[in-house]
């Protein structure tokens, strides 16, 4: 039922703007919850089972509460001889818009339950730009009221329950996904020069952390722990890099392994970390890029998200890297010891199928290198990360074996989904000729390599095109490849 609920949400952000610009903050919230609930007010109206149609929705949010609140609206509108879902759908807008309006503790805990439900919902997508704009205020000013009032709680109760203060805080952390979702949406489509400048919290979402007297500024080096949150990391020296940046950041990278808790899966992780030294528009930027490739790793399950830690000046993620059947981490992608014909061609293929669904999400990697990718005991190969998604296009960007033409410094073409057709099949080109293509002229792949079956070959001169329309698209570029394996 979610996927309808989802349904309901965009369909009222796309059927009454105007409705949702006049309307204040709590009533924004309302429009939006109620419309989540509508199938839940349907099964209610139906006679089925309020509390199964809302776990359906929500999960457990407002369980009891949101439970009891449908079922009178239900009997109410049924009592009147009429089962109008509209009729039902005003009288639970009126219930809910009533008891927040009261401004009790009943009211904060209804606000909680609204932010959630729009939190797990989602559909904010589907608001125009400057609808955007208008829901990220309303938002804005439901995460100052929040704040307000949990200052003012603290001040009167220092000694809070632990469940209630679990509560307040996965509010606080809903309501801040929103925003930077909003924030996200509204700076992408606008093309702002600078991104949203906190990074995101949510419940995987731990505070940043470094070793016991190591302090925050200690060297990334093979054997040094590494602390983020409670878990603990050792560093070792496979892809380890450190480099500072002359806006104030510092970029750190390394395979490590988990040693609290140690074992089970996630062992082996893929870790990345950036520390803003100043607070300048670079920084927020590279803090951003760290935040929007942790979203989109969320939405797309692989490669699979282990950690994410976030501050104002530093983030971290760790991504699980694969082990194999040894119990020992996966070996990365060699040039110089490519897989098998049969074994390369059918993971290529699968990394153009991740590719696919990136571009579905309207993001590119455009660093495509072997060191990132990791081959698996069963043929298979997998990203380590997503390159450069989180980051906007920069002229020079990509990496210069396999940089695209559109991303060189003088090109006049921004890059696109096109371009990690191209850098795929610059890698496929090395790994089967021993050389990566030339970068301007590449020589016809088939006749360097004579194991090579004549449609991947065809495949992989067409996507080396420099004219990026003439390339193919990933799912057509994988199934050029995975044809070809068949052959063999």
């Amino acid at each position: 039922m979610r996927r309808a609920a989802r349904d309901e949400v965009t369909r009222t952000i796309r059927e009454e703007p105007g409705l949702l610009r006049r309307l204040p903050a709590t009533g924004v919230l309302v429009v939006l919850a109620s419309s989540a609930l509508s199938p839940v007010l349907e099964a209610a109206l139906s006679g089925s089972s309020v509390a199964e149609a809302i776990a359906g929705v929500a999960g457990n949010v407002g369980s009891g509460y949101l439970t009891n609140l449908i079922t009178n609206v239900a009997a109410r509108v049924r009592g009147g001889g009429s089962s109008d879902l509209g009729e039902a759908k005003q009288l639970l807008t009126d219930e809910l818009q009533a008891a927040l309006d009261r401004g009790d503790a009943a009211a904060d805990e209804l606000n909680g339950l609204c932010i959630s439900l729009i939190h797990k919902i989602g559909g904010l997508e589907a608001a125009t730009d400057d609808l955007r704009k208008h829901l990220l205020a309303r938002f804005e000013e439901l995460d100052a009221r929040a704040r307000e009032r949990d200052a003012v709680q603290q001040r009167l109760d220092q000694r809070r329950n632990a469940a209630q203060r679990r509560h307040n805080e996965q509010v606080r952390q809903e309501l801040q996904e929103i925003l930077e979702r909003l924030r996200f949406l509204t700076w992408d489509a606008g093309g702002h020069a600078s991104p949203p400048t906190r990074p995101v919290v949510t419940p995987m979402v731990v505070p940043s952390g470094t070793r016991p007297g190591a302090g925050a500024d200690a060297a990334w080096q093979g054997g040094n722990e590494l602390t983020v949150g409670d878990r603990v990391y050792l560093l070792q020296g496979v892809l380890l890099d450190e480099r500072p940046h002359h806006d104030g950041t510092v970029w750190r990278q390394a395979r490590a392994l988990r040693t609290i808790p140690s074992g089970g899966p996630d062992r082996y992780v893929w870790l990345r970390q950036v520390r803003a030294n100043l607070d300048v528009p670079e920084a927020r930027r590279a803090l951003w890029a760290l935040d929007r490739e942790r979203r989109l790793l969320s939405r797309l399950g692989e490669p699979r998200l282990s950690q994410y830690a976030a501050d104002e000046h530093m983030a971290t993620i760790a991504v699980a890297w694969p082990t194999s059947r040894r119990h020992g981490p996966a070996k990365p992608l060699s040039p110089s010891d490519p897989p098998g014909m049969f074994s390369l061609l059918g993971g290529l293929a699968g990394l153009c199928d991740t590719l696919a669904r990136l571009h579905a999400l309207n993001a590119t990697h455009r660093l495509l290198v072997p060191e990132r990718i990791v081959v698996h005991d069963d043929g298979r190969l997998s990203f380590l990360d997503l390159g450069l998604a989180g980051h906007a296009p920069t002229p020079g960007e990509g990496p210069s074996d396999y940089q695209a033409p559109e991303q060189r410094r003088r090109s006049s073409a921004r890059p696109g989904p096109y371009t990690d057709v191209y850098q795929l099949a610059a890698l496929a080109y090395h790994l089967v000729t021993g050389h990566p293509p030339h970068p301007r002229t590449p020589l016809p792949v088939g006749g360097q390599s004579p194991g090579l079956p004549t449609p991947a070959g065809a495949a992989i001169d067409a996507a080396l095109s420099a004219d990026s329309g003439a390339r193919p698209t990933a799912p057509s570029f994988g199934a050029a490849l995975q044809a070809a394996r068949d052959q063999l």
